[in-house]
Formats: C-alpha cells, structure tokens, sequence
C-alpha cells in the first residue's frame, strides 16, 4: 500500500517533469476510476464534447501514468 506522502511526493515530481502540455495548458493530477493515478492536459478534464473525444483520440495532449493501483 503507498502512503499519502509518497503519493505526494510522486505527484509533485511528476508535475515539476511536466507543468504544462504541448499545447499550453498546464498539466493536472487525475485519479482514474480503475485506482490509476495519471498526469493530463487540464483540457482533458473538461465535460465529454465531440472536441475533447478527438483530443483524446489524437494523443496529442499529456496522460500519462504517475501511479497504478493498489
């Protein structure tokens, strides 16, 4: 099990690696349902559109995987 200080600590490095995206927006922390925790483009995490789909499927904005689950 990790504790609250590494998860911390990996989330703080892994934003000082990635503090923005390619396409400038700044990257954000976001726990996944499966228990993953992942660093995306902060435009990932607005509400489903028809643009937000096609960004996803272009890989072309920041995810990646800082934690799995536990």
């Amino acid at each position: 099990m990790v504790d609250s200080q590494t998860v911390l600590l990996t989330i703080e490095s892994a934003e000082r690696e990635n503090p923005r995206c390619s396409c400038g927006r700044p990257t954000v922390p976001v726990a996944h349902e499966d228990g993953t925790l992942w660093l995306e483009c902060s435009s990932l995490t607005e509400p489903k559109s028809a643009v937000r789909r096609l960004l996803e499927l272009s890989g072309a904005h920041t995810q990646v995987e800082i934690l799995p689950a536990t």
